[in-house]
């Protein structure tokens, strides 16, 4: 299977892009990458086109059995869940302890639906996804890929491109109603959500399918620079929605397209796996950490400027440091653990049938 180096380097470039929008109004004139939120719509794309190149072959051919693709994708998206549940729940426990809110069974019940990924309840904490919001988007990756091992993947490419349109009408029904497509996260959201979600888990996959003979290559840093503008206009008024449709129905698209081939020399490549290395990590870790820094430049009186800076820099710290020694680590062992019971069922059916 073909890896995609210029792919999962974009990948990091718009996770990076996320930590800034979570702190957008520290940046010149109140205003720094105010679009990022559209970042999401990327990570679907790409999700979807990743996913339905490396799986749907297998899963369509019976070469994986849908309880094996879930495994994978439990292992390979769970434990940084946990441990950024784990982050937020640190950080929440000492606000309960200092202010009395929120309060501990609901801090920890809170947690728990966290830990596992699923909607909280928001009586609990006021948000569905309190303890470490950007979670919220990983709920939506998880069900996108349980509907794509069940039903998608078996679909043909006239099927999915079909759905592809139908995905775009969806699309733009949510920037009309919204002026908008950060849609999803909100209390009573769900619904709007999954059209947010789904058109560009379908984009991906359908850009997966018509791939072949894409001719146009765009440069790693090139294309890096061009994502990093998508995400900076700001003061769009009522034509926020549009903006947003553009860029998910037209400029992503291609520039994922346009970026399938990397052919950059080994400096390049050591900046895209850096910024691959590091893009599920500090997407998931940052929020909590950005509370942290927010509340320590608080008490030291920091400039917003610099605030902002120290929670770019912890962040990508954070996410290297638990990638390398935390993440990595806990997949391969989880993923020796399910070979090893694997090999093992399989032994006992063959005695079984022996005797």
């Amino acid at each position: 299977m073909k890896h995609y180096l210029g792919l999962d380097g974009l990948r990091g470039v718009a996770a990076v892009a996320v930590v800034l929008f979570h702190r957008r109004w520290l940046g010149p004139g109140g205003h720094f990458f105010d679009q990022a939120h559209l970042a999401v719509n990327f990570f679907f794309i790409l999700s979807g086109f990743v996913i339905d190149h490396a799986y749907a072959d297998r899963l369509r051919q019976g070469g994986m059995s849908l309880g094996k693709f879930v495994v994978s994708r439990v292992i390979r998206l769970y434990p940084l869940i946990v441990l950024g549940s784990l982050l937020g729940f640190a950080y929440w426990l000492g606000e309960s302890l200092l202010t009395g809110q929120p309060d501990l069974p609901s801090l920890a019940l809170a947690t728990l639906f966290s830990m596992l990924c699923l909607p909280a309840p928001p009586s609990l904490m006021g948000e569905m996804f309190a303890i470490d919001r950007p979670l919220w988007s990983l709920f939506y990756e998880i069900v996108a890929n349980l509907v794509f091992a069940m039903v998608l993947c078996r679909l043909p490419t006239r099927a999915i491109l079909a759905l592809a349109v139908l995905g775009a009408a969806g699309s733009t029904l949510l920037a009309v109603k919204f002026n908008m497509l950060n849609v999803g996260f909100r209390n009573g959201d769900i619904g709007w959500g999954m059209l947010n979600v789904f058109p560009s888990f379908v984009m991906g996959m359908a850009l997966n399918r018509v791939r072949e003979g894409w001719k146009i290559n765009v440069p790693f840093w090139l294309a890096a620079i061009i994502l990093a503008v998508t995400f900076l206009p700001h003061s769009l008024g009522a034509f926020k929605g549009a903006y947003g449709l553009v860029m998910v129905l037209i400029v992503y698209p291609l520039l994922i397209l346009s970026s399938l081939e990397f052919r950059e020399g080994a400096a390049s490549a050591s900046v895209a796996r850096f910024s691959a290395f590091i893009s599920y990590p500090i997407y998931a870790l940052h929020y909590p950490l950005l509370f942290v820094v927010s509340k320590l430049a608080a008490r030291l009186d920091a400039p917003g400027k610099v605030e902002l800076a120290a929670g770019l820099a912890l962040s990508v710290a954070v996410a290297w440091i638990a990638g390398r020694y935390y993440d990595e680590p806990v997949r391969r062992f989880l993923s020796k653990a399910v070979r090893e019971k694997m090999a093992g069922a399989r032994f006992r059916v063959s005695s079984d049938s022996a005797v």
